[in-house]
């Protein structure tokens, strides 16, 4: 086992917290918090982003905040030979390098194994499809609801919801082997509020950790949304170009 310098792990470690302050006032800057980014403590940069909900420093929160500790503790307690009370572990350096390189390269929605992209992974149907035949497909794949859409934009949700309100108000419609979803069209419409409680739209630059928050507030608020769409700027108007759901961000511990 290679013996561990922990001399050096010290002097990386300051080189990394350096870095990591001075990334959290870069991010202050941009996020648009008041105060003098320039000169801002360390402590203060992460109250101000928790303030204006960014969800990753809120994610590495503990941790930014014993880092924060670690580097005080070291430097106002280190001897005249620079030597330390404490050191950090290569661990926990690399925790660090972790953190910055999330910092530098956000973990977008878009681009992670949460997002089914609309490339042909993800079950979509138009409005002259079959709806009988998108029922079984979402049985198959065990999903809840289905964009319509035409030209790449959404024009409808299909969903569980559809069939309920469907069969409470006595129509057997789906029943037809013939219909199609151009025939149900009132049970489909993005905009009916029964329809926008079952989901929500998100741009795709939106971080991972946004995505999680977003559906541990509906849980916790008692909405039943279970899937977000993705567009470029989080529009319903634009393009279809991904999907997740609540199942794809919960699944993505296991």
């Amino acid at each position: 086992m290679e013996e561990v310098n922990f001399y050096k792990e010290a002097d990386d470690f300051k080189i990394l917290f350096n870095e990591i302050e001075d990334l959290l006032r870069k991010r202050c800057e941009q996020r648009s918090v008041r105060g003098y980014y320039q000169y801002m403590p360390y402590s203060e940069c992460i109250s101000k982003l928790l303030i204006s909900k960014d969800m990753l420093i809120k994610h590495y929160k503990n941790e930014l905040e014993e880092i924060g500790e670690l580097r005080n503790y070291m430097m106002h307690n280190s001897t005249r030979n620079y030597a330390y009370p404490v050191y950090p572990s290569p661990e926990y350096n690399e925790l660090l390098r972790t953190i910055i390189g999330e910092i530098k390269e956000p973990k977008t929605i878009y681009n992670s194994k949460m997002c089914v992209r609309n490339d042909g992974h993800m079950l979509w149907a138009s409005l002259t499809d079959n709806v009988q035949d998108t029922v079984r497909k979402m049985l198959e794949k065990v999903y809840t609801q289905v964009p319509i859409l035409e030209d790449g934009r959404m024009v409808g949700v299909f969903s569980e919801s559809s069939l309920i309100e469907m069969f409470k108000e006595g129509n057997d419609i789906a029943n037809d082997p013939h219909v199609r979803f151009e025939n149900i069209l009132e049970y489909i419409d993005i905009d009916r509020e029964r329809i926008l409680e079952d989901f929500g739209v998100i741009d795709k630059d939106s971080s991972t950790y946004e995505v999680e928050e977003f559906f541990k507030r509906a849980f916790d608020s008692d909405k039943r949304i279970t899937c977000l769409f993705i567009t470029e700027n989080g529009k319903k108007t634009e393009k279809i170009l991904g999907l997740t759901t609540i199942w794809d961000v919960l699944g993505k511990h296991e």
